[in-house]
């Protein structure tokens, strides 16, 4: 019996493990941004299958900006749309859930009455804030994410939004399908008027 060695921990094994997957994971998601010439664009669909459940197809890769994103300006408003092509394993349906908030602005004169930002779909109140004397938001820190649609409207309550105003919201998009694991992801959207905004990734939970 001498001289034979112990077997290792079985603990040890089993951190090595879950380790190597992270970080698959993410040199995985770098591969596809390399794959795609520099595009965000291709590797939403290349994660590797996971022991619980395949993944959902058609959302944006592990910490990828939001690419499906389309913001319209007119006439002084600002709408933002997420066109989700989510799809369940099997070819079955997505359910996807939204929340949006103002984090913040800049906007010029005049200044009077609030920024609000509405449901694009059925116009309720998500956020209302009022403009400070130098454009900035009044308790944009008091915003809540709140439920929605996948399209929101960004609009001041009396004049238009003028060219040069800026603006920050946040979004979070959940993706659930039975049978694989829930993603939830949350970008800021950001903008000059009446450019189109960018939707970057700040959390993502397969990371």
């Amino acid at each position: 019996m001498h001289g034979v060695p112990a077997p290792a921990p079985r603990r040890s094994a089993r951190i090595g493990v879950h380790v190597n997957r992270r970080d698959a994971l993410k040199k995985l998601a770098a591969g596809g941004a390399i794959a795609a010439g520099g595009s965000l664009v291709l590797s939403s669909n290349a994660v590797a299958e996971t022991a619980s459940g395949p993944p959902i197809t058609g959302i944006p890769g592990p910490g990828e900006d939001l690419t499906d994103f389309v913001t319209f300006s007119n006439q002084g408003d600002v709408t933002f749309t997420h066109n989700d092509t989510a799809i369940c394993p099997g070819g079955g349906g997505v359910t996807t859930t939204y929340r949006w908030r103002t984090v913040g602005f800049t906007l010029s004169p005049p200044r009077n009455k609030r920024l609000q930002l509405l449901d694009a779909t059925s116009l309720a109140l998500l956020n209302g804030n009022d403009i400070s004397a130098t454009g900035t938001c009044i308790s944009c820190t008091d915003n809540q994410l709140t439920s929605g649609s996948n399209s929101a409207l960004l609009q001041r309550e009396i004049s238009n939004i003028k060219t040069g105003d800026q603006y920050t919201l946040e979004l979070e998009i959940t993706w659930e399908c039975s049978g694989s694991p829930t993603v939830v992801a949350t970008y800021d959207v950001a903008g000059t008027y009446p450019d189109p905004a960018t939707a970057v990734n700040t959390y993502d939970s397969r990371l």
